[in-house]
Order: C-alpha cells, then sequence, then structure tokens
C-alpha cells in the first residue's frame, strides 16, 4: 500500500493481528463517514479502495429534482444539465471528491470510525478466542495491582482481571511476576469483554494435574470427582479406562513428583488423590483415608453412608474443623454419618439380644447350659436316660428346624449369587429369628420370606409390598438381618 493514510492504519491493524481485507472494509466504512459529515447524511456514497495501488476512489450521489428540499440527497435538475445534458429528473448524478478536499473534521470523523472498528474487532477476535476456553489453563505476567485485584497480561493486545477472591490466601506475587491461573467466566463490559480468571476454582486444580499427567490428557485417566477448600485441603477421585494402568499410582508419579509439582503451585495445598468406585460404601471408605474403618452401611432411601471408626481414628477421619468428612461427603455426593466402634458394639449387643430372645448365646449354646445345670442336680442314671431323651429332641427340633426351603441358585444372577456365596451361615428359618414377632412373622412367611437367605436377597421396597409391612418395619427388618449377618462374621472370625 502506498498511500500514507493506508500505511498509518495498517500499522494500527497490525498491532492488533487484523486482516488486510478487514483493514480495508473498516476504512471504507470510515470515508464513508467522512463523507457524509462534509456533504450531508442523506447523500448516496460509494468509495472503493485499490489493496494493491492503495488509490482510493470516492463518489457522491445526488438524485435530480426540479426543486430541491434536501440539498444533501438531491441536486436541481437545470445545474445537472450545465454538467451533463442527457440526465433527465429521477436520475443520479455521480460526482467524483477528491480524497484533498476532505476538511479536518471529516478526517476526524473517518478517523473514530476506523478506530471503533478496529477495537470492535478486537473484542470479536477475544471472545472468538478465549470463549471455549472456560476452565482452561492460561497463562501471563502480572501487569498491576489494583485494591488487591491482578491485572494480567496474557500476550500484548489482551489482558485479564484475577480478583482479590479468587486469588489463593497463601499466594503471594509482584509487577512483572509469571503466574499462571484457570478462565472461569468472561463478563461483557461497556469496554469490552473481561476475561476473569481465578486460583481458588476447581477447574484450576483439575487443569493442572492435566498439565502435569499426561494420562489424564490422553484420556486413559479420568477425573470422576474433585472438590477442594483453596489454599487448605483438596481431594480427587480418578479411574483408569486401562487396567494395567493405576490412576493413583499415575497421579502421584515416580516418588510423588507430579502431585508435588502441583503442591507447589498451590503453595503447599494438601491433595488427596483417592480410586473411584460405583459402589458408594468403597467410594466413601477411599474418600476417608487415612482414617482406619470398622464397618460401613448404606441407606439409600435417606442418600446415607453409617462409618463405624475406629476409636482412636475419629478426629482424623472428622478432620480439622470437620473438613476431611465435609469433602469426603461432598465428593461422594452421600451424607456420610461416623460412628465410633465402642458404641456401634454396645448398640450391636443391644439389638442381638433382641434378636436372640435375651442373650447373644445362640439357641443351642444356651441349651447345651441348661443341659449341664441339669446334670449336676440328677443321679446318673436319670442323666442317661434324660440325655437320650433329649438328644432324641435335639434331634428332632435340628431337623425341624433344618428343613427349609432352599433358595434356588440357578435362578438368580451373578451379584446375588455372590451375596449369599460370602455369607458365614448357612440359611435358617425366619422362626428362628425371636425379635420378629408372630404376625410379622405370618406375613413375611405368607409372601415367601421364609428364610434367612430370602430377607438378605430382599431390599426395602421388597419387603414393603408384603402387606401389612410398611416402611418403618422394612428398615427395622433389614437391620435385624445386617446386624445378623456381621454377628455371624464375627463368629467365624472368632
Amino acid at each position: 500500500m502506498i498511500n500514507p493514510i493506508l500505511d498509518a492504519f495498517a500499522e494500527i491493524a497490525r498491532e492488533k493481528s487484523i486482516g488486510r481485507e478487514e483493514l480495508i472494509e473498516m476504512i471504507e466504512a470510515g470515508l464513508v463517514a467522512a463523507v457524509r459529515k462534509k456533504y450531508g447524511p442523506a447523500c448516496e456514497v460509494e468509495v472503493k479502495i485499490d489493496p494493491q495501488s492503495g488509490k482510493i476512489d470516492i463518489k457522491v450521489g445526488r438524485q435530480l429534482v426540479d426543486e430541491v428540499t434536501d440539498p444533501s440527497a438531491q441536486l436541481s435538475l437545470a445545474e445537472a444539465k450545465e454538467i451533463n445534458a442527457d440526465l433527465g429528473e429521477g436520475d443520479i448524478l455521480w460526482q467524483e471528491v477528491p480524497f484533498v478536499d476532505f476538511g479536518r473534521n471529516a478526517i476526524q470523523a473517518a478517523k473514530q470510525v476506523v478506530i471503533q472498528r478496529i477495537r470492535e474487532a478486537e473484542r470479536e477476535k477475544i471472545r472468538a478466542e478465549y470463549s471455549g476456553k472456560i476452565g482452561e489453563l492460561l497463562s501471563g505476567t502480572i501487569q498491576q495491582v489494583e485494591r488487591g485485584n491482578y491485572v494480567i497480561f496474557l500476550n500484548r493486545q489482551t489482558e485479564a482481571i484475577l480478583p482479590m477472591k479468587e486469588v489463593n490466601r497463601k499466594d503471594r506475587f509482584k509487577q512483572g511476576d509469571p503466574i499462571r491461573a484457570c478462565l472461569i467466566d468472561i463478563r461483557e463490559t461497556t469496554k469490552g469483554p473481561q476475561l476473569i480468571l481465578s486460583r481458588n476454582n476447581e477447574s484450576f486444580l483439575k487443569a493442572l494435574f492435566q498439565l502435569e499427567v499426561p494420562e489424564i490428557y490422553q484420556g486413559i485417566i479420568e477425573i470422576k470427582g474433585l472438590v477442594r477448600e483453596a489454599g487448605s485441603r483438596s481431594k480427587i477421585a480418578v479411574s483408569s479406562n486401562d487396567e494395567h494402568i493405576d490412576p493413583v499410582g499415575a497421579c502421584v508419579g515416580l516418588k510423588g513428583s507430579r502431585v508435588q509439582a502441583v503442591v507447589n503451585e498451590l503453595g503447599g495445598e494438601r491433595i488427596d488423590i483417592i480410586p473411584y468406585s460405583e459402589e458408594p460404601q468403597d467410594f466413601v471408605r477411599a474418600a476417608l483415608n487415612p482414617a482406619k474403618i470398622y464397618r460401613t452401611s448404606i441407606n439409600r432411601e435417606e442418600n446415607l453412608v453409617s462409618v463405624v471408626i475406629e476409636d482412636d481414628q475419629l478426629s482424623l477421619a472428622i478432620g480439622k474443623n470437620g473438613q476431611n468428612v465435609r469433602l469426603a461427603a461432598m465428593l461422594t455426593g452421600w451424607k456420610i454419618d461416623l460412628v465410633e466402634k465402642k458404641d456401634f458394639l454396645a448398640k450391636r449387643d443391644e439389638m442381638l439380644t433382641d434378636v436372640f430372645g435375651g442373650s447373644k448365646e445362640t439357641k443351642r449354646e444356651r441349651r447345651k447350659s441348661a443341659e449341664k445345670a441339669a446334670a449336676a442336680e440328677k443321679p446318673e442314671m436319670e442323666i442317661e436316660e434324660e440325655a437320650v431323651e433329649a438328644t432324641a429332641a435335639r434331634g428332632m427340633e435340628d431337623k425341624e428346624a433344618l428343613q427349609v426351603e432352599e433358595v434356588d441358585l440357578d435362578q438368580l444372577d451373578e451379584k446375588q449369587r455372590e451375596i449369599l456365596e460370602d455369607l458365614p451361615v448357612e440359611d435358617f428359618p425366619i422362626s428362628l429369628i425371636e425379635s420378629f414377632t408372630l404376625a410379622l412373622r405370618e406375613k413375611l412367611e405368607g409372601a415367601g420370606y421364609n428364610t434367612f437367605y430370602k430377607l438378605v436377597l430382599a431390599n426395602e421396597e421388597d419387603l414393603c409390598k408384603v402387606k401389612g409391612v410398611g416402611k418403618q418395619t422394612s428398615l427395622k427388618v433389614k437391620d435385624i438381618v445386617n446386624f445378623l449377618i456381621e454377628h455371624y462374621e464375627e463368629e467365624e472370625e472368632d
């Protein structure tokens, strides 16, 4: 471009990264404004710029009329005949306008339009470039600090704001420092789009892990959940799409190198990396690490997981100001109820006392105790006779008690079969569970739940369908079943 005016505008365009065609359109629009500034707002204007030579052609068109009412858009026919005798009323006379004819005000109008168009193009470019980068990590340099807010230059043309509330309390930056932050919002202001950054947002932590752990960026490892209390502690749940890759180990890195890089960027913030699980109880166990857990149980209707903690681990599970259990609940999406082991055992003993009719002893153990007491008070011969009778009676009792309608394993799915195979006790009739009232027992047996195994496989919704059994009763039944399973597991361990 040889025209000095075009050269001046081209320099601006290069600084703002605007293309040649777009620049020419802007200048043409500016010259149209300049012409109308000089000749009036209603005149027809035609501007053409040759991009090769830089030549500017400007024409003004006005309609020919007998009587002029708007000089900016009309010209008298008599005056036009002097220029071109072939013209008639209603025709438009086009006249070339030398660029040198423009005055200072017209040139200023052209300049304002071009600058305005350049600014608008720059703003639109920012919108287009960064609208798809919400949640991504950006790098820049601290330009200045205003009332705790940081103004950051991402490049020569783009600046962003890092508000004070989005800065980690441990972060300390000064002018000229390099900085990394996550884009969380693009706000529209009178000066155009404003990029808002954050170092406290959860997406910042996620972006750092994507940067430090290639497997996450490649999609081999997925971040299933992430919660954070900036500057203090975070929990991140990960899973692997490749069975040969340990998701936790990959995120930690060799000798902790990967996670340590993230911790350093966050000013020493503690990060718990846990394996994700579809099973809520396993997920909650992992989320409460490093606390040692004794037992867990789940109430899906109330979205609650009850966790029994070893007596000396309760404070560790709760964490400082309840932080550990609070973050675990946020990460898993389940309400978590922490119970000390001693309290749990006391409650279970009380429940088992009800289940077994006044004692934790089994019926066979109670019967043996009664037989020993009776034997101490009777002659040997009498004992032998009664022992034979008792053995026969016991045999009949055991035979009757063990006449259980076995669950057909072939009719069960794989998960149900696994549940029954893992039980530490053989099936028995529910008539042996003394805490069930006769009325409740008859209702359950009438609905087909006549054995312990069938109650184990039944869920609360199934039990609620039994005529005369409501929600509270079904919950009580399942509590008794769960306590019995735990009791038999402990007996097996002993």
